[in-house]
């Protein structure tokens, strides 16, 4: 029987395991935002004190402090710019709210109200292996049940991850393409990424991560090759790329000892496996799957004019990119405001013509039939920040990535066991990050702001917590 205790974790559950699950409202809302403001509420009224000794230890001690300069930043550059009138008030709050307190505040300090003051460090650790394997095998069930047509499965799919639904009326669920219970594929693909280094880990290690040994068993033999199933079936080449790059470089001296090691049967092994490779694609159209996107790719983007055709997905985001890139050199210092760029994006697209994909002449003939004078744009936060905070926050924000980082790779050592494993994985993922946060994952992708918080928990050291 579940114990009342554990019902505190309803909104990292939304957060992490039902992050594409919305209501219908004025617009979607998704159920985490419901069950984070209700958190915190209760927290306010009932454990006041407790809420804002925690926030204000993390603010002293611990990297929190240099997030909270950038919350700062945030609240004082958007006043500014109303006050300048680049900055409609009215926006000014709804982002304030929306994405400065309740995406990037509640998110970010989430799981260290919660752990270890209420469940035990310990029981995160369990909490977030059980998410890694539900995540994968509700991807592969989504992934099944869509190729088979199983109506009942993918009616309650559609439920679980009803955003994109509510919004069009078009939408389907992918039968190509796994994105399990996240709003697209490639979220789920740059969560894997992100998780890759803790999984790594934990699962080649000799420590348990579940006392059951059945089921440590179990987690440590899956959970590896459940992400990357999971990951090639997202068919997402960039995730797919990053992945094969991040696990490269985690194993780099293993592969390297080995080769030296075992130079002349890793030669012949090499060509044997190249002979074969070469061998396979000679036997297989590779134009007809999704790695021959990566090809494609590198081929034509020298040519920006074929690259879009060839690649419009990836195109799309690169002038995504661009133009936010152009918004930015626009209001380099101040920036334009949280959530503010797409009311600078369209001048932008008019000052400087590209060749565009069909769906950006989509987006430009939607703004013009409806007369608006804002055009979203494919986030990324590298490009987001850039744009929506000048360079003053894009520092701000990548100076707490760094410390960040910093602060965990030293925290670690105060830690032994699982504990260290984890603690160590988080600190890989935080670097790995910073060297691609420049694609795809945006300011309203939760499980990014958690993730930079997850570290927090391990905050002040416990003795009787460095277990083995």
């Amino acid at each position: 029987m579940i114990k009342i205790k554990y019902l505190i974790l309803i909104p990292i559950i939304f957060l992490l395991l039902l992050p594409a699950c919305a209501i219908p409202l004025y617009r979607p809302v998704l159920l985490y935002y419901i069950c984070a403001i209700g958190f915190y509420l209760l927290l306010l009224i009932f454990k006041r004190n407790y809420l804002f000794k925690r926030i204000n230890l993390l603010i002293k001690k611990t990297p929190a402090k240099y997030f909270w300069y950038f919350i700062l930043w945030l609240l004082a550059d958007g006043f500014l710019l109303v006050i300048l009138n680049k900055y409609n008030f009215s926006n000014y709050l709804y982002y304030m709210i929306t994405l400065l307190l309740l995406t990037f505040i509640f998110s970010y300090f989430l799981p260290s109200i919660i752990f270890p003051k209420y469940l035990s460090k310990k029981l995160f650790i369990k909490f977030m292996f059980c998410v890694y394997l539900i995540s994968c095998f509700a991807g592969l069930i989504q992934y099944i049940s869509v190729n088979l047509n199983i109506n009942v499965i993918n009616s309650i799919l559609k439920i679980l991850t009803n955003i994109r639904f509510l919004v069009s009326i078009d939408h389907e669920l992918s039968a190509t393409r796994l994105s399990g219970l996240y709003e697209e594929p490639g979220y789920f693909g740059a969560f894997i990424f992100l998780n890759l280094p803790i999984v790594y880990n934990c699962c080649l290690s000799k420590y348990k991560i579940f006392d059951n040994k059945y089921l440590n068993k179990l987690t440590k033999i899956l959970a590896i090759p459940l992400f990357w199933v999971c990951l090639i079936l997202t068919k997402s080449p960039i995730w797919l790329v990053f992945c094969l790059l991040l696990t490269g470089i985690y194993f780099a001296k293993n592969i390297i000892a080995f080769i030296i090691k075992h130079f002349i049967k890793f030669s012949i092994a090499f060509v044997l496996i190249c002979a074969c490779i070469m061998l396979f694609l000679s036997k297989i159209n590779t134009s007809d799957t999704y790695l021959n996107r990566i090809y494609v790719a590198l081929q034509t983007f020298k040519n920006f004019e074929i690259f879009i055709f060839a690649e419009p997905s990836l195109a799309t985001r690169v002038l995504s990119y661009y133009y936010t890139f152009k918004v930015f050199l626009a209001n380099c210092i101040l920036g334009v405001g949280l959530g503010n760029a797409k009311y600078y994006t369209l001048t932008q697209i008019l000052n400087h013509p590209m060749p565009l994909t069909y769906e950006f002449h989509s987006r430009l003939n939607n703004i013009l039939i409806l007369r608006e004078s804002k055009m979203g744009l494919n986030g990324s936060l590298f490009f987001d920040i850039l744009s929506d905070t000048g360079i003053i926050g894009f520092v701000l924000f990548y100076y707490f990535l760094i410390k960040n980082y910093l602060w965990e790779k030293k925290l670690k050592l105060y830690y032994t066991g699982i504990y260290y494993l984890f603690l160590d994985g988080i600190s890989k993922g935080t670097l790995a990050y910073i060297f691609i946060s420049i694609y795809d994952i945006n300011y309203l992708t939760l499980f990014i702001w958690f993730f930079f918080g997850m570290g927090l928990i391990f905050y002040p050291i416990n003795n009787k917590n460095k277990l083995s």
